[in-house]
């Protein structure tokens, strides 16, 4: 599997500086008896399938003398939310989970969520019969997040933004100084001089003509004024030429090249390619005593099972069932315990058409071949980030597997931006509002703070300005879809974690840039660990048990 990517030996020195520095975090965090990491974590590093999920897969991997053997490990749903560069601390925490055992089942995500996601549902369950891509001391197979960190973390990001010239120079020093305080300063002095020089410069010219000084204040406002609105439509226009028909600094098409170059070594080259490596994941119910009715305590018996309660080899622990016998639950027990199949949602915003739009279950609106279009094209759609990138608009050439099949067509033309215009954060599409009995969790994890409602008197110690009113508006068109559903459903708290994307918390509160697409490998660095800690406190709060109660309360509540 690894064989396609042909990985230089400095780009695996470089991701296994991540990796230790990682690996330490989670062992001093397993010592440390302030968590609970060292009662839920075993002697192998693999943490009890209890304390995460009910449901799981069977995993074929590799023991210590080289033999294929299986392991029974824990699922979970995952969704990622989009922020940049800052997508970088997603690849710690993935690492940080599939070293402890967990595996994903299904996947959410928009923009560098989505990118990652993506990703992780292409890589085949097959990666974790080979040994470790970079050498280790541990006795486990290879994790996709491996992969993936090779993959993202050794990208020059800055080959994405292609624009030349001095538009594209004009891009690197805003981009990269977008944190800087004396940046609006500069902006705001140098505005505020071209207008000055406006006035002035009207008022010496007229100078020559022997007018009155009355006549020369009074000609000077007129002309300063018409100046300054042309000069508001000289921008305009720059603007407009600058950015193009398709309102994007950049063509985006570097990216969408990447994405379909590495897919191609993972063998996804198409929508159908993703749903079949999707469907190499088999889930298993576990059923616990509590969760049985009559009837299937009955058929159960019928056919040999043995209960948690049955023996005493046996005791406490839950029966495990094969896909196949779930199957039959769902058949005989009115599919009280259908087995549902893995998924993958993958946001982005519709301009034209004003709506949310999830791939790749949307895809047969937007081309007649949906099932051949390449999921390249998803992500890309996901993660155009306005007036940086150009819209996305689906077309025949480049968003299909094959370029020149004359059944690839595009049905519905549309223009297309970053998902996170919309929903920043889709876990609202794994919430499962039924009144029966959760089999695993959805974890997420997000790349910035979201708002909370702290007391009745919100306004106390805002400040009122233009400039603040019109930053909350926007804010709150963007992220109103994802905050409507969290405050809504706060026993969602547990299954959600923030990564901290401060430079050094316990300083300051500067953040890692990011747009910050020429980001140093040091920052790299920082930010997968951030991902790394962000996974670590997620382990460490989370009960399954606790949160399977929970659930079954609420639903009973709400009858």
């Amino acid at each position: 599997m690894f064989n396609h990517f042909n990985f230089s030996k400095e780009e695996k020195k470089i991701a296994k500086t991540y990796f230790d520095a990682a690996d330490v975090i989670l062992a001093n965090a397993i010592k440390n008896d302030d968590l609970s990491l060292k009662t839920k974590i075993n002697k192998d590093g693999e943490i009890d399938i209890k304390w995460i999920s009910d449901a799981t897969i069977i995993e074929k991997t590799k023991d210590k003398a080289g033999n294929i053997i299986e392991k029974q490990r824990p699922i979970i749903d995952l969704v990622q939310q989009g922020g940049g560069m800052w997508g970088i601390a997603l690849l710690g925490y993935c690492y940080i989970l599939e070293k402890v055992g967990i595996r994903f089942y299904s996947h959410g995500g928009t923009s560098a969520g989505a990118i990652n996601a993506l990703f992780l549902a292409s890589i085949s369950a097959d990666v974790y019969k080979e040994p470790p891509i970079i050498e280790t001391d541990s006795n486990r197979g290879a994790l996709k997040s491996e992969i993936l960190t090779l993959i993202v973390s050794n990208m020059d990001f800055s080959s994405f933004m292609n624009r030349g010239g001095i538009v594209g120079k004009i891009q690197k020093t805003l981009f990269k100084n977008i944190n800087s305080k004396g940046l609006p300063i500069f902006l705001g002095l140098a505005s505020l001089i071209i207008i000055i020089g406006m006035y002035f410069s009207a008022g010496l010219l007229l100078n020559d003509y022997n007018m009155s000084v009355a006549d020369v204040r009074y000609f000077s406002f007129i002309i300063g004024t018409c100046n300054i609105f042309a000069f508001f439509i000289l921008i305009y226009i720059l603007f407009a030429k600058v950015l193009g028909e398709n309102f994007g600094l950049n063509t985006g098409n570097p990216f969408l090249f990447w994405v379909r170059e590495n897919l191609a070594k993972l063998h996804v080259n198409s929508t159908q390619d993703l749903y079949d490596c999707l469907s190499e994941t088999k889930l298993i119910r576990n059923v616990d005593t509590d969760d049985l009715k009559g009837d299937l305590k009955t058929w159960i018996k019928s056919n040999n099972l043995k209960t948690p309660n049955s023996s005493d080899e046996t005791e406490e622990k839950p029966i495990v069932i094969s896909e196949k016998v779930s199957q039959q639950l769902a058949v005989d027990s009115s599919k009280y315990y259908k087995v549902e199949n893995p998924k993958i949602v993958l946001i982005t915003s519709n301009l034209s058409h004003n709506r949310i739009v999830r791939f790749p279950k949307r895809a047969n609106e937007y081309w007649e071949n949906h099932l051949k279009v390449h999921p390249a094209a998803y992500v890309r759609a996901s993660m155009s980030l306005p007036f940086i990138f150009n819209t996305f608009i689906p077309n025949s050439t480049t968003h299909y597997e094959a370029f020149d099949d004359a059944k690839n067509k595009v049905k519905l033309k549309a223009r297309m931006v970053d998902g996170g215009m919309l929903s920043n954060f889709p876990i609202r599409e794994f919430h499962r509002s039924s009144s029966k009995a959760p089999s695993f969790p959805t974890f997420g994890v997000l790349l910035s703070k979201r708002s909370e409602i702290k007391s009745e008197d919100i306004l106390e110690g805002q400040r009122n300005s233009l400039l603040n009113y019109v930053g909350s508006y926007v804010k709150t068109f963007r992220n109103f879809y994802d905050n409507d559903f969290l405050i809504d459903n706060e026993e969602i708290r547990d299954r959600v974690v923030t990564v901290d994307t401060r430079r050094n918390p316990e300083k300051s509160d500067a953040q890692i840039n990011w747009l910050d697409f020429w980001m140093t490998t040091e920052d790299k660095r920082l930010l997968f660990i951030r991902g790394a800690e962000a996974a670590i406190r997620q382990l460490d709060k989370f009960d399954w048990k606790t949160y399977k109660d929970l659930r079954i309360k609420l639903a009973k509540d709400a009858i």
